[in-house]
């Protein structure tokens, strides 16, 4: 009986020990940081891909400051959501000041005594902010070299890869006008505006009558379609591709890259979407369907989509393609074309962070981050919180990130991928 009792407490510590080491390896995983401590009401906030954090609190009934990364601002009336470079050093953001719009970045203030905010965006190479804002009616379009004065602009500012240039859409009368640098390109009667080119030219997809064609300055490139329905180009402006219809009822996706003579143009599908790019090879990656199957397609070569399928994503280094498909029963995620199982069902259309070369996986639900070992069903997870952003991988820090709060109070959910 004795000996009973004493196994009886080994087997009690063993078990103690196990459930402390799972719980130790969790707390070693997933750490959690306070950004904000409640002290300002938090009305909203966010972070960009590649490591900063924003929020916007309001510590007066009608005033508002922003905080990136922990530098707050002064108080304003009103604050836009911050805009970032892509190597995220920059940022940029529209205050109101006593009726006036300004514009904030990280170094300063440009006073540019608007009556409206315009917009920010950033160029491709160089990080340097082309914005806009209006005097009345009247759009203001500053690039590094020149200022525009525009009306009836529709749609987004496309600068160029050093900032000197920028190309929009407008009206004249009923047809849209293509605006490559103060030059207007012949009228359409639908634009689809992609980006300027390595060479200082723009590309855009036109339809004029029933026909589409994509186009370098005025020069036609492609055959003619039935229709264009997405485009897309990387940040260098060496690769371009657009999903196109022809007139025989079929979808094809086509590719422009820099070291081709002419564009690449995939097999014939059912339907073709959510076309993406390498960062920066000439390679493109799209979900397809034919005769009911679902694949995702890396340039030529095609992927088991299962039966139903969600959405492809490079890794931020190019070197992963990965995507959620669902069977019957159970989901899987794909890595490279290797199907690996999931273990649970999961929304397609949810957004999910992978770091490359871990076989692990990063998302929000409705209170935390979750971390999971892809092929088993280890799952580490954060706190809980009120409400949840999506995930990101910091591949500088080497970790997961999701921001949460708890009323007003900020946190960074951080789980580092084993």
């Amino acid at each position: 009986m004795k000996i009973m009792k004493i196994m009886k407490t080994i087997i009690i510590l063993l078990l103690s020990a196990i459930s402390l080491s799972v719980l130790n390896s969790q707390e070693e995983l997933c750490t959690d940081y306070l950004l904000l401590d409640g002290y300002e009401p938090l009305e909203r906030y966010g972070m960009d891909s590649t490591y900063n954090w924003w929020a916007v609190t309001a510590p007066f009934s009608s005033k508002k400051r922003l905080t990136v990364n922990g530098a707050e601002t002064d108080v304003y009336d009103e604050i836009t959501n911050p805009v970032f470079s892509y190597d995220g050093l920059k940022w940029a953001a529209f205050v109101n000041n006593n009726g006036t719009w300004e514009i904030v970045t990280e170094s300063g203030k440009l006073d540019v005594m608007a009556t409206d905010p315009g917009e920010l965006v950033y160029s491709g190479i160089s990080n340097e902010l082309v914005y806009s804002y209006f005097e009345s009616e009247v759009e203001y379009i500053h690039t590094k070299n020149k200022t525009f004065q525009v009306m009836n602009r529709v749609g987004k500012l496309y600068p160029g890869l050093y900032a000197q240039k920028v190309a929009f859409t407008g009206y004249q009368g009923d047809r849209l006008i293509m605006n490559i640098n103060g030059k207007q390109i012949m009228d359409y009667d639908a634009v689809h505006p992609i980006g300027f080119w390595t060479d200082g030219s723009f590309l855009y997809a036109g339809r004029s009558g029933n026909g589409w064609e994509v186009y370098q300055d005025e020069k036609a490139i492609s055959q003619m379609y039935s229709n264009i329905s997405e485009v897309t180009i990387n940040r260098y402006g060496t690769v371009a591709a657009a999903v196109c219809a022809t007139y025989t009822k079929h979808s094809v996706a086509i590719m422009i890259a820099e070291e081709y003579y002419e564009p690449v143009i995939s097999d014939n599908f059912d339907s073709i979407r959510n076309i993406v790019l390498h960062p920066e090879q000439p390679m493109m990656a799209f979900a397809a369907s034919k005769m009911l199957a679902n694949y995702v397609v890396l340039n030529t070569v095609k992927y088991e989509g299962g039966e139903y399928m969600g959405i492809p994503y490079f890794s931020y280094d190019g070197s992963e393609l990965y995507y959620v498909g669902c069977d019957a029963i159970d989901c899987f995620i794909s890595i490279n074309g290797k199907k690996m199982p999931i273990y649970s069902q999961f929304g397609l259309e949810q957004y999910f962070a992978v770091a490359p070369d871990t076989e692990t996986m990063a998302y929000s639900s409705g209170s935390t981050m979750m971390l999971k070992k892809i092929g088993t069903n280890n799952l580490h997870a954060g706190m809980m919180t009120d409400e949840m952003g999506p995930p990101r991988y910091n591949w500088r820090d080497g970790r997961y990130e999701a921001m949460g709060a708890i009323r007003d109070r900020l946190y960074m959910l951080t789980c580092i991928p084993e």
